[in-house]
């Protein structure tokens, strides 16, 4: 995709020429190179509506406190 992108905003190759070289779809490839396309920028796609939450230090501070709970856990006797 990064390259039919390249191409097209270069100047080198149109549309048709790019999605076949390619193999890529042509209106998708519109829709990147317009920046039409509401889950993809570039070559950057988004899946779906999800959007992030939290960053990836609150990711990060997440995952070490579920862990550290489950090792807590796990050597607890209920």
């Amino acid at each position: 995709m990064k390259k039919a992108i390249d191409d097209v905003t270069s100047g080198n190759m149109g549309f048709l020429l790019a999605s076949k070289t390619y193999g890529v779809p042509k209106t998708t490839l519109e829709r990147r190179v317009k920046n039409r396309n509401k889950t993809a920028t570039g070559v950057v796609k988004k899946f779906g509506g999800i959007k992030c939450v939290f960053s990836e230090e609150q990711e990060e501070e997440l995952l070490q406190y579920v862990l550290k709970m489950e090792e807590i856990f796990s050597h607890s006797r209920f």
